[in-house]
């Protein structure tokens, strides 16, 4: 009676292997076609981050040259402060300083300087009406290039959310076939079971 009872539960549970396997089948074909549209997914999201970019070239300049620059200054200011007088140190030590930084002028040569300085005091009515052509000439293009930046605004705006769409669409493939790698290893499971069973 219990070889009867293997028998009839040896069809039954081989038909449950072969359900689970053709199950286990499918949700691999699901997982492939969901894997493929995350790889276009992640794909678009490279291409609109290169436009975005693209769209903003400047910006990423500007970061970059900024760093530059602000080594540059720590440098020389690093330099500088090593040559500068402190407040209580004696005469003695200023006045080295000072030849440190300026050399040792002769009196014609800072008479000579202090006539330069003069002259550059006078120019500076002419100085100031050169800024107030450039801020105009300024004013004149900023209303020139104002629209166009508008419009590349908006465009990154636009390709922003776009950008945020994708990464919420990525989210959900990847949330997916996280729920699909889930389901496979619970067939897995269950094939295991029944085959220790059969």
């Amino acid at each position: 009676m219990a070889s009867s009872n293997e028998a009839s539960r040896t069809p039954e549970i081989n038909w449950r292997i072969e359900r689970a396997l053709n199950l286990l089948h499918k949700e691999n074909q699901t997982r492939a076609k969901i894997f493929e549209k995350l790889q276009e997914r992640k794909l678009d999201r490279d291409k609109l981050s290169e436009n975005i970019r693209r769209l903003l070239p400047f910006l990423y300049s500007y970061e970059s040259r900024q760093r530059k620059f602000e080594y540059i200054e720590q440098t020389f200011l690093g330099v500088y402060s090593t040559c500068e007088a402190k407040p209580n140190e004696p005469l003695s030590i200023k006045t080295l300083c000072c030849k440190t930084r300026h050399g040792s002028n002769s009196l014609a040569d800072e008479k000579k300087i202090f006539r330069e300085i003069t002259a550059a005091m006078d120019t500076r009515e002419d100085v100031e009406s050169a800024k107030e052509t450039k801020l105009v000439h300024n004013k004149v293009l900023f209303n020139q290039t104002h629209p166009i930046k508008m419009i590349s605004n908006a465009n990154v705006e636009r390709l922003k959310q776009k950008m945020q769409v994708i990464t919420k669409d990525i989210r959900s493939i990847e949330k997916r076939l996280h729920r699909i790698n889930q389901k496979k290893d619970q067939i897995y499971a269950q094939i295991l079971t029944l085959q220790k069973a059969a």
